[in-house]
């Protein structure tokens, strides 16, 4: 049997216990902890896509000396939706 010491788990990945709760409450709750696949897809996820990309040049255009922490923010505050740093790098 595998004994799973916490502290140790949480020193390894440089996270926070309450980290390890949060995900433990989320599984317990929905049963599993992955993100269920997104309903965007295809085409629609294409467009998506290029209409991010297009705002995003235009930002820079504008602005060109913004940390990607900014563009996140813009993002969020404009669009109302989250981008991850690893979709605009």
């Amino acid at each position: 049997m595998l004994c799973l010491n916490i502290a140790a788990i949480c020193k390894m990945l440089g996270i926070f216990k309450a980290s390890i709760h949060h995900w433990e409450a989320i599984s317990t709750e929905y049963g599993y902890v992955n993100h269920k696949p997104s309903p965007i897809q295809g085409q629609s996820l294409q467009i998506l896509m290029h209409a991010l990309m297009t705002a995003c040049k235009e930002l820079f255009f504008k602005e060109l000396d913004l940390y990607l922490d900014e563009v996140i923010t813009w993002f969020g505050l404009t669009y109302d939706i989250i981008v991850l740093t690893a979709t605009i790098c």
